[in-house]
């Protein structure tokens, strides 16, 4: 845990310091930036993205009116204030589509 990887921030430039040397069971990697304040990254997919944009998947359709949910706004669970599950919310309609498996309570 904490090395310095090959990845670099893209706020700032400073090499990223990954949380652990290999993905994890989804193929996620975790990083942080020594000097930026919430700068936390995820590769995904074979693309870093800050936290805001996690699982903005092409691949997923919005359950609400079936548009791609790229770009849309992800948030972790509690991360609104009150939302027990992960969701992408639509940038289309703007429905949040629950995602679960990402650190809500059992």
């Amino acid at each position: 845990m904490g090395l310095h990887s090959a990845e670099t921030c893209p706020w700032c430039g400073t090499s990223l310091i990954a949380d652990d040397d290999e993905p994890d069971d989804r193929g996620t990697m975790r990083y942080e930036c020594p000097k930026c304040t919430g700068g936390v990254f995820f590769k995904e997919n074979g693309i870093l993205v800050d936290s805001m944009h996690r699982g903005n998947s092409q691949n997923r359709l919005c359950e609400n009116c079936q548009q791609s949910l790229s770009g849309g706004r992800s948030a972790l669970p509690w991360e609104d204030g009150n939302n027990s599950h992960a969701y992408t919310k639509c940038p289309h309609c703007g429905y949040k589509n629950v995602r679960y498996g990402f650190g809500e309570d059992d």
